[in-house]
């Protein structure tokens, strides 16, 4: 009877293809952790001297990188390459499902904003206004794959800094199957503060002999990505 049962369940998930990429987004989903972008705190994003005033909706962000995996899997080529270097994305898009051929369709930005001198999720990307076919190729030389969606980048980081370490020890474990030890019994693991210096600057003080034993394994692999704030942007 048990063999009859696991024999008819392994059927029905082979001849279920929306089942199967429901399980298959889960495990994207929890492997990359890009949802995590909800869960971390950031001031309004100001108009600056460098940068207008722009929104951060970290709801919209995992929503675009939601349809990005789907539509890797739904073309089933080298997908877990394609997930990591397809320099296509969804931005700020919102599907709307149409009644009569159940297909869903691109109908207009999913976040807009409310105030004319705050741009929308789009300029995160890069973009300045929204792009109407997507998904989109990204603005050339500026970023590939999961790892530079906004999501990934605003949830690896922190309330108001960039992350390198921890986006490093992700890389290290998750994409390479490394390992790094656990922080030791006695370390307070603090960059100091100083508005005058960069994080990459005084991230320096993990040089030190007890903690580069460590940090030797994940600061190199997460600085790359400081090309990116804690935004996304």
């Amino acid at each position: 009877a048990v063999k009859d049962a696991i024999a008819q369940y392994v059927r029905k998930t082979i001849t279920e293809p929306k089942g199967e990429r429901g399980r298959a987004m889960a495990f994207f989903a929890e492997y990359f952790e890009y949802q995590r972008a909800t869960t971390i705190f950031k001031d309004k994003p100001e108009k600056s001297a460098t940068s207008p005033a722009f929104a951060h909706d970290p709801q919209w962000l995992i929503h675009d990188t939601n349809l990005l995996i789907h539509r890797v899997l739904d073309e089933d080529r080298d997908v877990f390459r394609a997930l990591l270097t397809t320099p296509l994305s969804f931005v700020n898009c919102n599907l709307v499902e149409d009644k009569k051929t159940r297909l869903k369709n691109i109908q207009a930005p999913g976040h807009r904003s409310n105030n004319k001198d705050t741009r929308s999720v789009e300029f995160v990307y890069g973009f300045d206004a929204w792009p109407v076919n997507q998904p989109v190729e990204l603005p050339k030389d500026t970023r590939i794959g999961v790892l530079m969606q906004p999501s990934w980048l605003a949830g690896w980081s922190t309330n108001f800094d960039n992350d390198p370490v921890r986006r490093g020890r992700w890389v290290r474990e998750k994409l390479l199957g490394g390992t790094v030890p656990d922080l030791p019994i006695g370390v307070v693991a603090a960059v100091p503060e100083d508005p005058h210096r960069t994080f990459r600057d005084r991230l320096t003080v993990t040089r030190d002999a007890k903690c580069w034993k460590c940090h030797q394994r994940m600061d190199e692999l997460g600085l790359p990505f400081e090309e990116f704030d804690h935004y996304g942007r």
